[in-house]
């Protein structure tokens, strides 16, 4: 190559080498500004630290690398660690975990309605990881949450476990369980009377279509072993390899969805639960565990004409029924349960740890200690009083939303 024809070739590489000067730049600055990041430890210190293991720490400090949680403690040496000090007034509190969520699905991406049995349906496709409302489940301080299909359908598809922060895309598990919907929804897009060509032109009609449904899909998969693979998720779910979730609400579905479980052998997770207290001796004795979604305030009924108790979930703590909160904002859901009559410690458990036990992913999030993923939340004052900010949340070892007081 000649001297001219070098000359020629530096200068039209000129821009590709300032773009990628400014690249790298960018990448340095980014490294400095999150210490987390990389292969840094980065030692995070508050006045309190509560654990949800059964200990709780003040003042209180968490190590972290690599997104996990390598020390936990009241006094840590972290060596050559970056240190965030939140500050004496700062409590370090368990990333929460919502396990019935649509946040990051729209309408029209949360059900699959040209059919009412779609097991093989997936959230995982049509998540919009860039919504509203993802983004204020993470300023909520929502870490983990449960993504499943609508109401629409009565084997509405799979659910997925995801973390909320945008940032990061983290998928917990693809396919957490199957949903299906023992409720009068599947009932209210069928337009087959009125237009014999539409899309609706589908079952149920009425919620004896929906039982029936349920009772004839589950048959065909336990006696049907060579039958189509959209039976395969159900087989599943009667040989326990499969979580299902069934969303039930009013006390006469309550009671059918654990008739249905006896009969085809089944150990449904249930959600909703807004008569939950009408039958509690039968959940008690079934030992169901349960999700219990958002009480209604400022109305006379709920979803389905439900009868609304505001000690809900009291009550199902004291019959010894295992459940947890579910909701857009989980510690006001708390704080709500806790004012009419939850026991406070409880009402902790059933945002943190209880979830991700029910969703089987205890190991990983739920509580702070070591190994498990360094998911939290910063509070300027007690995890539940109405009061209390949240100053910063950390998603896998890094600040995701709030102040780094280290800036």
């Amino acid at each position: 190559m000649s001297v001219r024809q070098l000359k020629f070739f530096a200068a039209s590489q000129k821009p590709r080498l300032l773009t990628l000067l400014c690249s790298l730049m960018f990448a340095v600055l980014l490294l400095v500004a999150n210490p987390s990041s990389a292969d840094a430890q980065t030692l995070y210190r508050a006045g309190q630290v509560i654990t949800m293991e059964g200990t709780t720490f003040s003042p209180g400090a968490v190590l972290v690398q690599d997104g996990k949680i390598t020390a936990i403690g009241d006094s840590i040496d972290g060596g050559e660690a970056t240190v965030v000090d939140f500050g004496d007034q700062a409590t370090i509190f368990p990333g929460l975990i919502d396990a019935y969520s649509q946040a990051g699905l729209s309408n029209a991406t949360r059900d699959e309605p040209t059919d009412e049995v779609t097991p093989n349906f997936s959230v995982a496709n049509a998540i919009d990881w860039n919504s509203r409302s993802l983004a204020q489940a993470l300023a909520n301080g929502t870490t983990t949450l449960c993504l499943t299909p609508g109401t629409e359908n009565v084997f509405a598809g799979r659910a997925t476990i995801i973390k909320s922060s945008a940032a990061h895309r983290n998928v917990v598990q693809t396919d957490a369980g199957l949903v299906a919907n023992l409720t009068s929804d599947p009932t209210r897009r069928n337009q087959s009377r009125q237009r014999p060509d539409s899309i609706y032109m589908r079952q149920p009609t009425n919620r004896m279509g929906v039982v029936w449904i349920l009772r004839h899909n589950f048959h065909s998969a336990i006696n049907k072993p060579d039958s189509t693979d959209s039976l395969n998720s159900l087989r599943e779910c009667v040989n326990g390899d499969r979580k299902l979730f069934v969303v039930s609400r009013t006390a006469p579905d309550l009671e059918t969805a654990l008739t249905l479980a006896d009969e085809f052998g089944l150990r449904p997770i249930l959600v909703g639960g807004q008569e939950s207290y009408r039958v509690l001796d039968l959940l008690a004795a079934k030992q169901v565990k349960m999700i219990l979604t958002t009480v209604p305030t400022g109305t006379t009924s709920g979803t389905e004409r439900t009868e609304i108790c505001l000690n809900r979930a009291g009550l199902l703590a004291d019959a010894g029924v295992d459940f947890c909160l579910s909701g857009d904002d989980l510690r006001v859901e708390a704080a709500f349960a806790v004012r009419h009559g939850l026991d406070h410690d409880q009402a902790l458990k059933a945002i943190t740890i209880t979830p991700a036990q029910i969703l089987g992913v205890a190991d990983q999030v739920g509580s702070l200690a070591v190994g498990k993923n360094a998911d939290f939340i910063v509070l300027n004052g007690p995890p539940l009083e109405f009061t209390t900010r949240i100053e910063a949340v950390v998603v896998d070892g890094q600040i995701v939303f709030g102040t780094n007081p280290q800036n």
